[in-house]
């Protein structure tokens, strides 16, 4: 009956989405990602790959040093990388490492039957926390081993209540589960999965690599020698709120503000530099030693920017939930977020630790800065999230 139900309800997510077309662009590249999606695999001659699954752009970016592995292993080893999400797939689907790239069809019996048929993989790995039961059990049934990777379960995870246990069951088929804490580890064992081990989290292995061959910014690295430099990445208007007081209280020459919006399409810088009571220079224009606030307008320079920070703001805390905290993390910088960090566990962990620090109004955000000014605090701050990184490589 669960699997019943489970099933039953993506066929009416598949429906909602059909509905949304109109109104939305994402469920539009959802769609029409999956229209030919079958003629598209037929062209391909599959031998035996190995198929990794990834929900989105995150979860892409912490199977990315598995995919990268495997291939520098065994070059010859086909791989097959599969996107739930549009965002995922729009941004990685021309990625050189994997062979095949393609959207997963909806998790329903005959879908599950006819992709794993089509592609026999020798090998699946999902990211994270993609649950796809139906897929699950036909490669169960098939003999084909499945394996969890960076998985982790906050506490509630509703496959952990009774009334899943047929759910669970299916995940329990897995041929090992990698998670990336101990509580994640010690609750499927308490529920009886065994074949668990505690790996950490693969995204701090890529932005570790990332920090050891970074891109060179001259003129960044010139004005972040002379002045205090913040870091503001993936901002939102609600972030802007928060920090523009202090920003426009201390627009003198000592301090220098980078400014990534989280949208890099100009009205939305256009919203960004209302909040500034001076006109930013634009991060792909001409800029001189004299500009001390800069509006990064650019995809893919943010996580190279981090190096020249002493400290870092991170936005999305006021919407759904901040975003990946791992970039500065791993040069190492204090961070600073809004109030909509609990699901992650990077950020409870680093504020437990000392080397991050929740705020909601300016006057929080005024307080951790001067905070993190302090060299004894910002001493400890970077050690606590250096260690932290270090300790959780998987």
């Amino acid at each position: 009956m669960v699997r019943y139900l489970y099933t039953l309800s993506l066929r009416l997510y598949r429906m909602l989405i059909g509905l949304s077309r109109p109104f939305s662009e994402k469920a539009r590249h959802w769609t029409n990602g999956r229209r030919d999606l079958w003629s598209q695999l037929e062209k391909h001659e599959f031998d035996r790959p190995v198929w990794i699954h990834c929900s989105s752009l995150g979860e892409f970016e912490q199977g990315r040093p598995l995919i990268e592995a495997i291939k520098n292993h065994a070059p010859r080893q086909q791989v097959l990388l599969t996107f739930f999400s549009p965002s995922g797939y729009l941004i990685r689907k021309n990625y050189g490492h994997a062979d095949v790239i393609s959207y997963l069809p909806l998790d329903t019996p005959a879908n599950a039957r006819k992709f794993l048929k089509t592609v026999n993989p020798s090998l699946a790995l999902f990211v994270k926390y993609d649950f796809w039961f139906n897929h699950m059990q036909v490669l169960s049934a098939r003999e084909i081993p499945f394996v969890y990777v960076s998985l982790i379960m906050q506490p509630g995870h509703f496959l952990l209540r009774p009334v899943m246990r047929p759910l669970l069951h299916i995940l329990a088929r897995a041929q090992h589960l990698f998670t990336q804490d101990q509580a994640t580890c010690d609750e499927l064992k308490k529920h009886g999965i065994s074949q668990v081990t505690v790996a950490g989290d693969n995204r701090i292995d890529r932005v570790l690599s990332m920090t050891e061959k970074p891109r060179s910014y001259p003129i960044i690295e010139s004005l972040a020698k002379q002045r205090f430099t913040v870091i503001l990445g993936s901002v939102w208007e609600a972030d802007m709120e928060v920090v523009a007081p202090y920003l426009n209280d201390h627009l003198d020459q000592d301090h220098q503000y980078l400014i990534a919006s989280h949208e890099v399409d100009d009205k939305a810088l256009l919203k960004i530099e209302g909040f500034l009571s001076k006109k930013p220079v634009r991060f792909s224009g001409k800029m001189t030693r004299e500009d001390n606030i800069i509006l990064i307008d650019t995809i893919g320079d943010l996580a190279h920017l981090y190096q020249y920070a002493d400290l870092a703001y991170i936005g999305g805390g006021f919407g759904k939930g901040i975003h990946s905290i791992l970039e500065p993390a791993a040069i190492p910088l204090p961070i600073i977020f809004g109030p909509n960090y609990h699901k992650f566990r990077e950020a409870r962990d680093l504020i437990q630790k000392g080397g991050a620090v929740s705020v909601k109004t300016p006057a929080d955000f005024e307080k951790a800065v001067n905070f993190f000014r302090d060299a004894g605090n910002y001493q400890i701050a970077t050690r606590e999230v250096g260690e932290y990184m270090n300790g959780n490589k998987g």
